[in-house]
C-alpha cells in the first residue's frame, strides 16, 4: 500500500521547541559578541541615569538631556556598540532607570557604591574583556560620578569623549569639572557628532594631551593610612575675606565654612599662609559664616606654617581662602598636582593659574569616595561623623555660585 501524503505538520515536542529557542538565542548572542569584540569599538558608558538624580537635577533642559541620552542608547542598540551602565547603590525604587529611557538589549549593568566606576575591579575587567579603546560617557552627576569615572578612564589609557548634551547635576556650577576633564584630554561631543562617528565606524581621534599624571587625578587624600594631599588656607583675614569686589563672596564663605569643618573632621594636614597658626585669630567674616556651634567644633586647629610645606612630599595640594597672591603658591609647587578650589577662593582670580580647577563639592566626594561609610578611606571619619555631619550642609544645597 502506497504511503499517504502528510496532511498536517509534524508536532515538535514542547520541551524540544523551548530548548531549540534557547540554543538559537545563545548562538545569536555569541555571534553578536564575536562581531562586537572584533571591532576597535567605540563603547558607551552611561553613569547613574537614575530617577533620583534626574529629580534633583538643576539643569533647566533636563527633558532634552534625557531625550539625547535615549538617542545615544538607541544608537548603541542599533549598532551593537559595547554598552556599560552603572547604577549607584541599587536598581530599585528611586534608584531605578529614569523614565523615558530604554536600555540596549545587550547592556552590561554595574551596581556601584564608589563614585568612580573605575574604582570597581569588575568594571575595569569588563572593559578589558570587550577590548574597547574609545569610550563615550554620559549621565550624572557631571561633577561627581561622571567626572571621577572619566578621569579614571583617562588614567587607564582610554580615549574618552563626554556627551556634553547628555550630562546633568544637582549643582549648577559644573564648569570647573568640565574644564578639568578637557584639561585631561577629554573631548566634548554632542549626540549629532556621536551619530556621525558611529556611521563612519571610526574610533575617536587621539587626544592632544599626550602626557598625563601617573597617579590618579582623582583626589585620594588617604592612601595606606597616610595623607597624600594637603590643604593650604591662603590669607584668612578680614582684609581678604570681606571683599565687596567679589559679588559671590557670601556664597564662597559658605563653602569655606564647610571646608574648614571637613578639614577638622578628616584631619587633613592644613597649612596657613599669611599668619602664624599659633596666634591665629578668627576673622569676623569667617566666624560669622561658621556660627558658634561650628566654631566650637573646630578645636584642634593644629595648622602648620606654610614654610613647613616645602619639606613635605604631598602629591596633591588644595588651595582655598583668598585669591590674593595665590599664584605664588601655584609656582612654589608647580611640580605637583595643585588644585584651586575656585568656589572657596575669594577675590579676583588670576587669568591663568596653571592649577587644576576644583570645587568644594568635588573635594567632598573625592575625599569620601563612596556612598558606603565602610568604604571611606578612614574609619576615623565614621567614628567622628556624629560630631561633624550634623553641622554640615550637603554640598549641592549651598548658595548658588558660578565660577569659570
Amino acid at each position: 500500500m502506497d504511503a499517504q501524503p502528510q496532511s498536517r505538520q509534524t508536532k515538535v515536542p514542547r520541551g524540544l521547541a523551548r530548548a531549540t529557542r534557547e540554543i538559537a538565542a545563545t548562538l545569536a548572542g555569541l555571534v553578536w559578541s564575536v562581531v562586537a569584540h572584533a571591532q576597535p569599538a567605540v563603547g558607551i558608558v552611561a553613569v547613574d541615569v537614575q530617577k533620583l538624580f534626574v529629580s534633583e537635577a538643576v539643569n533647566p533642559n533636563i527633558g532634552a538631556i534625557i531625550h539625547n541620552i535615549q538617542s545615544t542608547f538607541k544608537l548603541a542598540d542599533q549598532n551593537n556598540l559595547p554598552f556599560f551602565i552603572t547604577f549607584e547603590a541599587t536598581t530599585k525604587g528611586d534608584r531605578s532607570l529614569a523614565s523615558g529611557l530604554t536600555l540596549p538589549h545587550h547592556q552590561q549593568t554595574i551596581i556601584k557604591t564608589k563614585y568612580a566606576a573605575t574604582g570597581l575591579p569588575s568594571f575595569a575587567a569588563m572593559l578589558r574583556d570587550w577590548r574597547v579603546t574609545n569610550l563615550i560617557v554620559l549621565g550624572s552627576e557631571t561633577d561627581v560620578c561622571v567626572l571621577q569615572t572619566v578621569l579614571g578612564l583617562r588614567v587607564m589609557g582610554f580615549q574618552v569623549a563626554l556627551q556634553s548634551d547628555g550630562v546633568f547635576s544637582s549643582e549648577p556650577n559644573v564648569a570647573p569639572a568640565v574644564q578639568r576633564m578637557t584639561d585631561a584630554g577629554v573631548q566634548l561631543v554632542d549626540v549629532v557628532q556621536i551619530k556621525s562617528w558611529i556611521a563612519k565606524g571610526s574610533p575617536l581621534a587621539d587626544s592632544a594631551v599626550t602626557t598625563f599624571p601617573a597617579s590618579s587625578p582623582v583626589l585620594q587624600a588617604v592612601q595606606n593610612g597616610a595623607f597624600s594631599a594637603a590643604l593650604v588656607l591662603n590669607r584668612l583675614d578680614d582684609e581678604h575675606l570681606n571683599d565687596p569686589g567679589d559679588p559671590q563672596m557670601r556664597a564662597k564663605l559658605a563653602r569655606l565654612r564647610e571646608l574648614l569643618l571637613m578639614a577638622e573632621w578628616t584631619q587633613i594636614p592644613t597649612y596657613l599662609v599669611g599668619a602664624d597658626p599659633a596666634r591665629f585669630q578668627w576673622p569676623t567674616a569667617l566666624s560669622q559664616a561658621l556660627g558658634a556651634r561650628a566654631l566650637d567644633a573646630i578645636k584642634r586647629r593644629s595648622w602648620h606654617p606654610y614654610a613647613d610645606l616645602r619639606s613635605q612630599d604631598y602629591a596633591q595640594i588644595v588651595v582655598a581662602g583668598s585669591h590674593d597672591q595665590a599664584e605664588t603658591i601655584y609656582r612654589d609647587f608647580e611640580s605637583r598636582q595643585i588644585f584651586a578650589m575656585k568656589d572657596s577662593l575669594i577675590g579676583r582670580a588670576p587669568s591663568a593659574s596653571g592649577a587644576i580647577p576644583f570645587t568644594f563639592k568635588m573635594f567632598y566626594y573625592e575625599m569620601t569616595t563612596s556612598v558606603n561609610a565602610s568604604e571611606w578611606p578612614s574609619q576615623d571619619w565614621v567614628r567622628d561623623s556624629p560630631r561633624f555631619v550634623p553641622l554640615m550642609r550637603p554640598p549641592q544645597s549651598l548658595p548658588p555660585v558660578q565660577t569659570p
